[in-house]
């Protein structure tokens, strides 16, 4: 047994390393941008008093990183372990602001996001070839920034792919197949920063 384990108490959380590179996060913690005020810190606010944007929406498709990363930890054998508020994207920099209180207002919580982990764990729990499937294909593309898994169990494939470059990878063998991270027939192709479960 092992653990899949993206964010923990010592470091910081998934969204801020994903979103605040550590030259950014250097350069906003200097601006004071990421200080927080004792009201904020006992909210557990994520935003900055005055800054009128979050994480996301500043960080553009870093959103997509994270979606990929949640992919590759809970799509996989193991037991996946979620720290507190990397469903909803909370953010937290360098020990303690780690370990601020968790965001519990829903209307500052990213939906999205919540949604996202939700669906994965429930494909999880739902598709059992993901997780205890035999591995009978195995390929990673460097070069195109692809990860290609087949599992089987008991009659049931799964291929899992995994993208995490810009620019379209095409797979025409795969077309047709459900993706049931989209509900949609898969068309052969990936785009950017995602990943797809192929039933």
């Amino acid at each position: 047994l092992y653990g899949n384990i993206l964010s923990t108490h010592e470091r910081d959380m998934l969204s801020t390393l994903i979103y605040y590179p550590d030259e950014k996060l250097a350069l906003l913690k200097k601006q004071g941008v990421l200080r927080l005020t004792p009201m904020q810190r006992d909210e557990g606010s994520r935003h900055p008093q005055g800054r009128k944007a979050d994480a996301i929406s500043l960080c553009g498709e870093n959103k997509a990183r994270q979606k990929l990363a949640s992919a590759l930890q809970l799509l996989h054998p193991g037991m996946p372990m979620i720290y507190y508020g990397d469903e909803v994207a909370m953010t937290g920099a360098k020990d303690p602001d780690c370990r601020r209180g968790m965001l519990w207002d829903e209307n500052r919580q990213d939906a999205d996001m919540l949604r996202w982990y939700k669906m994965l764990l429930r494909l999880r729990r739902e598709v059992p070839a993901i997780t205890r499937g035999e591995t009978i294909r195995e390929e990673a593309w460097d070069d195109q920034g692809l990860i290609r898994i087949t599992r089987r169990l008991d009659g049931q494939e799964v291929t899992l792919l995994f993208h995490g470059k810009t620019g379209t990878v095409r797979l025409p063998e795969l077309a047709g197949k459900e993706n049931a991270l989209t509900g949609t027939a898969f068309d052969g192709f990936l785009t950017g920063t995602t990943a797809a479960v192929l039933l």
